[in-house]
């Protein structure tokens, strides 16, 4: 996909940048559109992509059927033994996703029936290095992915001479979901990056971010929510600290409340709880981008990205360069991702 084909795209939750504190939020997006820049309210052209005529009705889980049970054999996760597990928010009624990865065995892959792989350098057919020029090769090799024995979800870089690999995952088809007219949704997540070194990170470039699900479809035109923690800085942005070496809760919530006009709505973004970032459909101006970004469905994304456009920019210069390095010093743990429903 060419960076002229994602029609909206505004940073989501938090940034994982080169010093401390880093700046919030980070990551622009996967697939930037072309002239737009930090706070501009970019307006962008082209047709309007066609929208789903539905889409799943959020439910409440019942607690009996949790599909995440542990398996009957190996070694489960320690429980919540980071923190405490997903919550529903106040003035939410409904779990729409939900994965807490205590509940997974320790060296488990990612729960199928919740998330599937994205492996190689691109979508099929489309654009190369997934369009921003990272370098790494994304797999479900174990090294590269699983769950942890303290129940968290491990996303790590692994070096190999001049070679990268990673892996990443987005919610399955089964999971789509979107802003109900008239309400709120609240996507969200449990992250921690490693308290290392800023010199060996340059390129590192861990994410929780959303797209539009009509991608799946090649639509060309679809909303991106898009997020951290990560290593640069394009897209709407204030600035934040976003601690290291500690979970941190990291959401964006999409206002519909107001009805009526576009204008009327917002996106507001928050680090454990604070928040940090306001976008409304007023300072946007264009009804368009601002359907694709805050009324169509949506899948989340989780990967950890080497090098290409946006960490580049950040730095400076080409990353990664000979002093990142891979392994447990640059990965991204998750204790639970959640999206959740008025």
């Amino acid at each position: 996909m060419s960076t002229k084909q994602v029609l909206s795209v505004i940073a989501l939750l938090a940034s994982y940048g080169l010093a401390t504190p880093a700046p919030f939020p980070a990551r622009g997006n996967h697939h930037a559109p072309e002239g737009f820049k930090p706070g501009s309210g970019f307006r962008p052209s082209g047709a309007v992509p066609s929208v789903p005529t539905s889409t799943p009705d959020p439910v409440t889980p019942d607690p009996a059927s949790n599909p995440l049970q542990p398996a009957a054999s190996g070694t489960p996760g320690k429980g919540n033994s980071t923190g405490g597990g997903p919550t529903l928010p106040a003035g939410y009624k409904k779990i729409v996703f939900q994965d807490d990865f205590s509940r997974q065995k320790a060296g488990a892959l990612p729960d199928s029936a919740k998330w599937k792989f994205d492996l190689g350098t691109s979508y099929p057919g489309g654009a190369a290095n997934w369009g921003t020029q990272e370098i790494q090769t994304y797999t479900k090799d174990p090294k590269n992915i699983g769950i942890t024995s303290s129940g968290t979800l491990a996303i790590t870089p692994i070096k190999s001479g001049e070679s990268w690999t990673s892996s990443r995952i987005e919610t399955t088809a089964a999971q789509d979901f979107k802003c109900p007219e008239g309400g709120k949704l609240r996507m969200e997540a449990s992250i921690k990056v490693p308290a290392s070194d800023p010199a060996t990170q340059a390129g590192i470039w861990p994410a929780f971010w959303s797209m539009g699900s009509s991608f799946r479809e090649n639509t060309a035109h679809c909303g991106v929510i898009d997020g951290g923690p990560c290593n640069e800085k394009t897209g709407i942005s204030s600035s934040a600290e976003f601690p290291r070496g500690q979970f941190v809760k990291v959401a964006c919530e999409v206002d519909r409340s107001a009805g009526g006009s576009f204008q009327q709505e917002k996106l507001v973004w928050y680090v454990n709880d604070k928040p940090t970032q306001t976008v409304t459909g007023q300072q946007i101006g264009d009804a368009t981008y601002w359907n694709n970004l805050a009324r169509t469905p949506k899948m989340i994304l989780l990967n950890v990205a080497i090098g290409g456009e946006f960490p580049d920019a950040k730095a400076g210069t080409k990353t990664p360069n000979a002093q990142t390095v891979g392994g447990e010093k640059s990965m991204m743990e998750v204790k639970y991702v959640a999206v959740y429903s008025t």
